[in-house]
């Protein structure tokens, strides 16, 4: 099983202890990771301050894709997550 974290280099250091792959990437280089990523991971997680340099309707669509799941995290930098809510209600296309 491969999970990858996509984010901060200090998020990243508590991820790989736990056994995940990590890659150190900022809000400039996590489109990139992200596309490296789906390649071979089965899970990525994604700090919510690098999610942040990702176009939403494109974080969006692969996320709707759920292959591989793709999870918006909580990160050191103090970043929220995106409302878990909102994106589902989105996906069903149920807007509030």
């Amino acid at each position: 099983f491969d999970a990858v974290f996509i984010g901060d280099e200090v998020t990243g250091a508590g991820y790989r202890l736990a056994g995940l792959r990590a890659v150190a990437a900022g809000p400039d280089e996590a489109g990139e990771a992200l596309a490296s990523a789906r390649e071979d991971a089965a899970l990525i997680l994604i700090g919510a301050g690098s999610a942040g340099g990702i176009d939403g309707d494109e974080l969006e669509r692969v996320q709707r894709q759920g292959a591989p799941p793709v999870v918006v995290v909580p990160d050191a930098q103090g970043g929220e997550p995106p409302d878990l809510a909102a994106v589902i209600n989105r996906a069903f296309g149920l807007e509030q």
